[in-house]
Parts: C-alpha cells; structure tokens; sequence
C-alpha cells in the first residue's frame, strides 16, 4: 500500500510489523501442512516423506504444502502458519512453540484451532526406526480415516 495514501488516512504514525513469509513447496490444495527442517531434503528422506503423504491418499506435490524451515529453529509457532488455514499440520522434529503440548507424546493427534496437528521425529530417526514408523501409521491412520 502506498504510504503516501495511509498517511492521508492516519494522523498518528503508522507501524508496519514485519510478517512471517512462510514459502511452501506443493500446491496445498487439500490444506496438508508438512514442517520439516532444510537439512532433510536429501533424496532417501524425501521419498520417505513421500511414501508417508501416499499412504494418507494424498498427491506429495498437489495435496501437500512442505515447509522446509532453516536448520537452527528450534520450534514453529501458531501465529507463523494460522494465516495458511491448514486443516493437517505434520511436524517432523519441529515442535509448535504456542499451543497447549504439555502432557502429550509423539505420535498423539489433537486438535487445536480447528486444525488437527501430529508431532512425530524427524525423518531422518523415522528413517532408522520401525518402531517409530508403525507408531506414525498408526497416528496417520486415525487422523486420514484410513482402514
């Protein structure tokens, strides 16, 4: 918006926050948000994260919206993705800083904003570990209905 114009508007001074810029990779067309670090875009971990968006009976790259964020984050917060409207957030070795957690494990759907979240580990741990993954199907099967 021209500043010119808000200050015709505004007598009083105007500040302007700087806003979460949130790049997804996938068209996002059924509102499933993936949260993941930069560092696992390797090709055996993406064709994990793959065959785990298939087995929910979703298209990775039409379905999905894959947000790489950088390496050093140590937690998302609510405020950076509600603007996105997901109704599934998966967050792979990425907690969520503000919402209500305390008290729940790994793998444990909830619902929070109208909008279902799962905390797994990373996908480089979900790589290494079949425990680990039968307890992501297990999640995944709950919160995609799947039989």
């Amino acid at each position: 918006m021209d500043a010119y114009f808000l200050a015709q508007l505004f007598s009083s001074p105007i500040f302007v926050a700087q806003q979460n810029v949130v790049e997804l990779q996938g068209k996002f067309e059924k509102k499933v948000l993936v949260v993941i670090t930069a560092g696992e875009q390797t090709a055996t971990l993406q064709q994990l994260l793959n065959d785990i968006l298939r087995s929910c009976k979703l298209i990775p790259e039409q379905d999905a919206g894959i947000w790489y964020v950088d390496d050093a984050i140590q937690s998302i917060s609510w405020s950076s993705i509600h603007l996105l409207m997901p109704q599934v957030v998966l967050l792979f070795g990425i907690p969520i800083a503000d919402l209500p957690t305390a008290g729940l494990n790994a793998y444990q759907p909830f619902t929070a904003h109208h909008t279902q979240f799962l905390l797994a580990d990373s996908l480089s741990i979900l790589h290494a570990d079949k425990s680990k993954k039968k307890l992501l199907w297990q999640a995944l099967k709950r919160m995609f209905v799947i039989n």
